[in-house]
């Protein structure tokens, strides 16, 4: 399967998307609010959003999907 460029970006830039929506809701790691706040964490940071978010909360990932019918980055501060 290829991807044109356009999906390409929106793959890599999803996961951040994501955990940025977690961090916001979860309020686990303060004035962490978009994909590239997250991108910049440490690793033991980003790591510390992410087992909130699939072990702990996974329902925040539902939240997120219903929240950006408008695009994957409508509640992020990021153009989709």
């Amino acid at each position: 399967m290829l991807l044109t460029p356009e999906e390409t970006e929106l793959y890599y830039k999803l996961p951040w998307a994501v955990l940025a929506y977690a961090n916001r809701h979860l309020n686990l790691i303060p004035d962490v609010a978009t994909p590239d706040n997250m991108s910049s964490l440490s690793t033991p940071e980003k790591f510390k959003v992410r087992t909130a978010l699939y072990e702990e909360h996974p329902d925040v990932s539902s939240q997120y999907l219903g929240a950006t019918r408008a695009g994957p980055f409508a509640d992020s501060g990021q153009a989709s």
